[in-house]
């Protein structure tokens, strides 16, 4: 692992030292009280970064079609249609933030990472017109590295050959609701590597949950994300880090109740459910700022796991 990569690991650990394999939360109330724990990773993270890499500022990257001309956080900006009121989700400590860039498409966004070579989080807006449009197109894979990305901080198809990882979707292909949209969501700043066991189990029927949440009449926003824990992460060529576990966030504003679903990148086909604030302090990312707060304290079940999504 070079000193790039070594450094991430401690960012992903550093968001919080709480975060424990199997998600206790049990363990998380634990550290909450004992809270010095995670303030010292918390310092220890940021000296680790500022000595190597100085301060850095995310780089907005305009795609072909629209420009992002606002920082991480700012709201609105030209993606907001992707976001729970207009307003990206927030990671508070912009240390690290080191060699983002957001990357806006007309039926998502996405805060891709230069380090992992992935995104770290990608966003999107589901209803009922957009998945009957989805319902009538067949996927057409066009795997490509993103454009907007310069060589040395992207993705390539070659990082993924004979890896025993599929180039897992954030934003799933399903959820484009026109085929321009579904050939963008085939970009590898899109991506991640996942575990076929999971790609094509608990984790599509998490997809195809919340697709049948919108299909009922529900305005559905969600965040997709992996989450990197320990010390010893695994790259694909030694260039892009394999998430430990991936993140579904749901806002759902029809019925004011959210969550966040945590399945292991593994064969596991487990998830755990937690709320959006007991996400945002474990991880020190909160996916819908924006959100109401009471709607965001509790963990409400809302989408089930489907093998199918119910097209009409």
């Amino acid at each position: 692992m070079n000193k790039q990569n070594a450094i991430l690991a401690v960012v992903f650990t550093g968001f919080s030292s709480i975060c424990s394999a199997d998600y206790s939360l049990g363990k998380f109330a634990e550290h909450v009280i004992t809270g010095a724990i995670t303030r010292t990773a918390t310092r220890a993270t940021e000296h680790a970064i500022e000595k190597e890499f100085g301060t850095h500022k995310t780089k907005m990257t305009p795609n072909s079609e629209q420009a992002i001309s606002h920082e991480n956080n700012a709201s609105p900006t030209l993606c907001s249609a992707n976001y729970l009121n207009g307003k990206a989700p927030h990671i508070f400590n912009e240390k690290f933030n080191i060699k983002t860039q957001a990357i806006c498409y007309p039926a998502f966004a996405l805060m891709h990472s230069g380090i992992t070579r992935t995104p770290l989080w990608s966003a999107n807006h589901l209803t009922a017109e957009r998945i009957a449009s989805s319902c009538q197109m067949k996927r057409q894979d066009a795997f490509h590295p993103d454009p907007n990305l310069t060589t040395d901080v992207r993705s390539e198809l070659s990082d993924y050959v004979r890896s025993g990882y599929d180039r897992g979707h954030l934003v799933p292909s399903f959820d484009a609701p026109t085929p321009s949209d579904q050939a963008d969501t085939f970009t590898l700043a899109n991506m991640i590597p996942q575990l076929h066991a999971n790609n094509a189990g608990i984790w599509e029927q998490l997809e195809s949950g919340a697709r049948n949440l919108a299909v009922a009449g529900h305005d559905v926003y969600v965040v997709s994300g992996p989450l990197f824990e320990g010390a010893m992460i695994k790259q694909l060529q030694g260039r892009v880090m394999v998430p430990t576990s991936v993140f579904k966030a749901i806002y759902d504003t029809t019925s004011h109740k959210s969550a966040v679903y945590i399945t292991p990148n593994t064969a596991e086909q487990t998830f755990k459910l937690v709320s959006i604030n007991n996400f945002k302090e474990r991880m020190g990312f909160d996916p819908f700022p924006s959100g109401d707060e009471s709607v965001k304290n509790i963990a409400s079940d809302i989408i089930k796991p489907a093998k199918k999504t119910n097209c009409k």
